[in-house]
Formats: C-alpha cells, structure tokens, sequence
C-alpha cells in the first residue's frame, strides 16, 4: 500500500511538473510568434473619430509610430503631449494614437490639442479590443517604431522620453 501511494505522490508530482514546463514553453512560443508577427507593420483596421476605417494597407512608406494609449492614464497623456509638441509632428512621421477607450472620451481628450497643424496624425479607436492580438502586448503607453521600409526599430512599453522615441526614428534635435 505504502509503495502504491509512493508511486501515485511520483507520478502526480511529475505530472504536474511536465504540465507546468508545457505552460512555460506555449507562452515562450506564442511571445516569439507575436514578435515576429510585428518584425514588419502587421496588418490592421480601426477606424477615426469620424467612422472612417484606417487600414495599415494605405502605409506604403514609414516612418510609423504607433502609440496604445489611454486618455485617462497619466503617462500616456504626458507622453502624447511631448510628442505632439516636439520636431516628430514636422517629419513626416505617420502618427496612429490607437486607444480603447471609447469616442466620447477620446474627443473629449483631444480636444485640448491643435490637431489641425499636426500632419500624419491618426487618432483610431480598437472597437472590437484587438490592438493586444494584432501587436502583441496591450499595454499602455506603447510605441512602436516603424523605419521607412515598414520594418520594425524597436518597441517601447511604458512612458518613454521623446528623445528616445526621437532617437529611434532616427530625428536630431
């Protein structure tokens, strides 16, 4: 009986222990597809505040930076802010604010903001939640740095400097 339970406590044990190494090793796989999957500007459609789809197929050519975004969250409004005031917004980098929030609050967000002077700037909303799939992490603030052949430079979760994301898209002061 004794050597029954001794075998049954091993065979659990070890079971557990392949089912938590399994685990492991699809979350390490399923972060090196999501990568890959954004090694060039994956494909997505979300639309503006007017309803207009936005589909990353009208990109031809980068620069591209992408930032998720939330208007209530305090250093996603401090980084758009510093983005939006600095040389980016005069190089032809295409802009996409993409948030989840609904259009109500967005508009409410930017409209402290001269949008009018800004070109390339794209202010989407991910309707149906799913910025997460398409690149991988959800998380805000995140920027995506795309180089002009569309490829990616890097990606950058958490409030960042503009001189970063600057120097990432390759602007000098």
């Amino acid at each position: 009986m004794r050597k029954a339970i001794t075998i049954l406590g091993l065979f659990i044990s070890i079971s557990l222990l392949v089912y938590l190494i399994y685990g492991i090793m699809s979350k390490i796989d399923a972060r090196k597809s999501s990568a890959e999957k954004i090694m060039t500007l994956p494909a997505f459609s979300f639309p503006d505040l007017s309803g207009r789809i936005i589909n990353s197929d009208s990109i031809s050519e980068g620069p591209v930076l992408i930032v998720k975004f939330h208007p209530e969250c305090e250093h996603c409004r401090y980084e758009i802010n510093e983005i939006l005031s600095s040389p980016i917004t005069k190089t032809g980098t295409k802009i996409f604010l993409i948030t989840n929030a609904g259009k109500g609050k967005t508009a409410e967000y930017i409209s402290g903001f001269n949008f009018n002077e800004v070109h390339n700037l794209y202010i989407l909303i991910d309707t149906a939640g799913v910025f997460g799939e398409i690149f991988g992490r959800d998380m805000v603030p995140s920027n995506f740095i795309y180089n002009r052949n569309l490829e990616l430079v890097t990606a950058l979760y958490g409030e960042h400097k503009v001189e970063s994301i600057m120097k990432f898209l390759g602007i000098n002061e």
